[in-house]
């Protein structure tokens, strides 16, 4: 008798343990996704301010200084030489506290522009220009509104 109710209080503990633990595992998962929301906020409201600082807009086709550039990604920077990756890389990509930087090229590879928002809110546009067979640089800041909270950002 002793040993059946043993077994049943052994049997019901080890129950509530893997409810327990599934219930941590799926809230963990639920923590996770809205994290990945958050953030994907956070850079989306940090963008679309700094498109709007610098008069650029998400085609990049808003004003003149915006159109024929296009938007390429830190790894692809490599495939357009070793000329081009080293003037990218001479730009500065963003302090540390700043939103991940945008990478854009005119068609013609003769601009160069990165685009970030520092920690404190000011919005970064810096450029490099080969003219005469130089490459000449350009560092424009403006104050955007601060990089939002992500303890603020509720996710529905």
């Amino acid at each position: 008798m002793l040993r059946k109710q043993k077994n049943t209080i052994l049997f019901i503990l080890s129950l509530i343990l893997i409810i327990g633990s599934l219930t941590a595992i799926y809230a963990s998962g639920e923590k996770d996704e809205n994290i990945e929301l958050k953030v994907e906020t956070r850079l989306e409201h940090a963008r679309k301010d700094i498109m709007t600082s610098f008069n650029l807009d998400k085609t990049l086709m808003a004003t003149e200084k915006s159109s024929n550039y296009k938007e390429i990604q830190f790894d692809e920077i490599g495939d357009l030489g070793p000329e081009i990756a080293t003037e990218f890389d001479a730009l500065n990509q963003g302090p540390i506290g700043s939103t991940i930087p945008l990478f854009l090229i005119k068609e013609d590879h003769l601009e160069l522009v990165v685009l970030y928002k520092e920690a404190d809110g000011t919005n970064v546009m810096q450029s490099s220009r080969k003219i005469n067979g130089e490459w000449q640089r350009e560092n424009l800041e403006v104050k955007g509104e601060p990089i939002l909270d992500i303890d603020t950002i509720e996710i529905e």
